[in-house]
């Protein structure tokens, strides 16, 4: 896209305005700048000769007003806003994912197949795909559509199209309902396994709660590229954050001494994850052990050079707090454990 072509555009807010959306702000915009550098040939200045500046405009530039908007980005070149639109697309995102029923197959009134299982979220589409021509171009380069599904049932066949947008370098896969996935044994399960180790996932979210973690220690262990797991807990039914646009974080706890309810459930709460967090360091261990017993029986087979590699990694295993809107989730979950 030329210069013109992205000066005469049509959109429903300026570039500007999206990026202070996304949560740039112009500070932000030109330390991104500054890292990212630019392959444009930029001339050299003269350097500033105080004694040739006027008394006026000394007296000028200290009542300068600093701007809080970036209002020239549509007028820098278009390799560098490029450059910009691509840093946007690595800042993580906290996507959701859970399966959902479709309906039932019923082919009498006796015989019908159990409900069809498909995958979906609450969380918005990425912004950047959401701001102009250019930027979207950019970030479909960095972000995919996954997670669709096809079953073939002995009548028919079923599918659903890929319909979550992830940058599997950097966004974190948040499990808020992990029960919606069932058993280790079924597809829905396997599937978004798969993915997971086909794509390279490195940041996964697990909700404990109700100690629905147990089936994703395998999914943890399955591949070498993930590179956190971040344990929280939550009973909330979530469906409010469907079509809301509500983001999600996740923050650290905090020690309190138990002088409240709130601090106890604190307490509690922290207990609980740091449980199903000894857990998975446990299975980790026992994972690593078994892997170097399968190495100690194929080492005849295995040159120097590959016993020295190391054949998987755990990932940092962390516990936090679900936020939800900018707001901490309660610590209810905990009570009476």
């Amino acid at each position: 896209m030329s210069d013109s072509d992205y000066a005469t555009q049509t959109t429903t807010e300026s570039p500007a305005a999206a990026l202070r959306n996304i949560g740039l702000s112009s500070r932000d915009l030109m330390a991104a700048i500054n890292r990212l550098g630019s392959s444009l040939e930029i001339p050299n200045l003269a350097p500033w000769d105080p004694f040739t500046t006027s008394e006026s405009n000394q007296e000028g530039a200290s009542e300068e007003i600093v701007q809080d908007n970036f209002t020239c980005f549509g007028q820098l070149p278009s390799e560098l806003r490029i450059k910009i639109w691509s840093y946007v697309c690595y800042q993580p995102r906290n996507v959701d994912i859970f399966t959902d029923n479709l309906g039932v197959i019923r082919v009498t009134e006796d015989v019908h197949f159990d409900a069809y299982k498909f995958y979906s979220h609450f969380c918005s589409h990425p912004a950047v795909l959401h701001i102009c021509r250019e930027a979207r171009e950019e970030g479909l380069k960095h972000y995919q559509l996954e997670f669709g599904t096809s079953h073939h049932f002995s009548i028919v066949n079923i599918s659903t199209p890929p319909r979550i947008y992830v940058n599997f370098a950097c966004d974190r896969l948040c499990l808020l309902k992990p029960d919606s996935f069932g058993s280790d044994l079924e597809d829905r399960f396997l599937w978004f396994v798969h993915i997971c180790r086909e794509r390279g996932a490195r940041s996964l979210a697990i909700n404990v709660a109700q100690d629905q973690h147990w089936p994703f220690v395998d999914v943890a262990t399955s591949w070498n590229a993930l590179e956190e797991l971040i344990l929280f807990g939550s009973v909330q039914n979530f469906e409010y954050l469907h079509n809301a646009g509500i983001p999600i974080d996740f923050v650290a706890p905090h020690g309190t001494g138990a002088h409240n309810k709130d601090e106890y459930l604190e307490d509690a709460a922290v207990r609980q994850l740091e449980i199903a967090r000894r857990d998975f360091l446990a299975l980790f261990e026992m994972h690593n052990d078994g892997l170097k017993f399968d190495m100690s029986v194929d080492n005849r087979n295995t040159s120097m050079k590959e016993k020295g590699k190391p054949l998987w990694k755990a990932p940092v295993v962390e516990i936090c707090h679900l936020v939800v809107g900018g707001q901490k989730d309660s610590n209810g979950w905990a009570w009476g454990r």
